[in-house]
């Protein structure tokens, strides 16, 4: 395709297609899409709407010097050089040459220690809210099934009372974040804390696995509402960290996993990752020397009796 001499080549207009393609091939989900076009407004008010062509190793550095002067994390400022490499790349496969978006380097971002919540505070958070009331059976189910499918948690509050056969399989196919499928795994304390809670819940018109309270018109309950309700639950249990769906079903859960020594891949595969690399950096909270000694006595004492020693002397 010739964009040469043609508008096409603005920056602004080799990024929409970007986005265009990304949308079409479920590449990026939606709020991550939003996200990078927002950044892609400020990318062009301070590059303006250059021709593509134009772009190259000054104009990298000279953006990256204007990032440094604003008040931006690493990996904020890594959004604007990934919107440049998105639109040299997007033009490179329509056969534009442009400069190699391989040359554009991102910020180095410090690795940040993973917090997460133990088992024992995992046990005290779930069986924490009221078994007598609506709104704590809800939650209860909530965190239950948090910590059993280390689901997003868009994904947990956009299941429907239809999508679980506890007759048949508690195993539910969705469809999550890059629009990739994944099979969720509902236990049985899960299993139970949800039957209980749909039980005082009663017949009503929502459809929505978990709803707000509101007799018959209960609608799906929303993630802000959600958050708010575990924010105030970790303060009141005194945990010294903010308890979030994420930090209950993603980072506390592929801990554990890792520490009960689950392999890496299952992990990844358990959190619905593409790659293993974003499970060890974000999901994995660091382990201690303690940890490390008591895997390397599992996997390093080979049984090498006195005899056998004493056997190698003559060697």
């Amino acid at each position: 395709m010739n964009f040469i001499f043609s508008k096409k080549l603005n920056l602004s207009e080799c990024l929409e297609r970007f986005f265009a393609k990304a949308e079409a091939d479920a590449i990026l989900a939606p709020r991550t899409i939003q996200k990078y076009k927002e950044v892609a407004g400020m990318l062009i008010r301070i590059l303006g709407d250059i021709n593509i062509k134009k772009i190259n190793e000054m104009t990298v550095i000279e953006l990256k010097q204007k990032l440094n002067q604003r008040n931006l994390s690493a990996s904020r400022k890594n959004h604007y050089l990934i919107m440049v490499k998105s639109a040299l790349a997007q033009c490179e496969k329509e056969g534009v040459k442009v400069f190699d978006q391989a040359k554009v380097t991102k910020f180095t971002v410090p690795q940040k220690e993973v917090s997460y919540l133990t088992k024992e505070q995992l046990m005290i958070l779930a069986s924490a809210p009221s078994n007598k009331t609506i709104t704590g059976l809800r939650m209860r189910a909530i965190i239950q099934s948090l910590i059993s499918t280390g689901c997003r948690v868009s994904e947990l509050l956009g299941l429907n009372k239809n999508q679980i056969d506890f007759e048949t399989s508690v195993v539910v196919s969705i469809r999550t974040k890059g629009n990739r499928p994944h099979q969720i795994i509902f236990n049985p304390a899960s299993q139970l804390a949800i039957q209980e809670y749909l039980e005082m819940r009663g017949d009503d018109n929502c459809e929505a696995l978990f709803a707000t309270i509101n007799s018959n018109n209960g609608s799906r309950l929303q993630v802000n509402d959600l958050q708010r309700g575990l924010r105030n639950l970790g303060k009141k249990l005194g945990f010294n960290i903010s308890v979030t769906p994420h930090l209950i079903a993603r980072r506390s859960i592929a801990t554990l996993m890792f520490k009960e020594g689950v392999p890496l891949g299952v992990i990844q595969k358990f959190l619905n990752h593409s790659s293993s690399q974003v499970t060890t950096k974000f999901y994995i909270g660091n382990l201690d020397f303690e940890e490390v000694k008591k895997h390397h006595k599992a996997i390093m004492d080979f049984g090498i009796e006195s005899e056998t020693r004493k056997a190698g002397d003559n060697i």
